[in-house]
């Protein structure tokens, strides 16, 4: 690499915390829904690649 960081998607977000007491708000609730979606489709993968690996040995 040429001392470039490679950041995580995390990273580029911009903390999206409710307000105590804020109403529901489409777009972070279709935010939230996005980012579980997307934390949860990566653990999948990383348990198929686990299991994958674990079929091999």
């Amino acid at each position: 690499m040429s001392g470039l960081v490679q950041w995580s998607s995390c990273a580029k977000r911009k903390p999206l915390k409710k307000k105590p007491g804020a109403k529901p708000n489409p777009r972070r609730q279709r935010l939230l829904a996005a980012r579980k979606r997307k934390i949860r489709a990566s653990a999948v993968k990383a348990s198929r690649k686990l299991r994958e690996v674990a079929v091999e040995e």
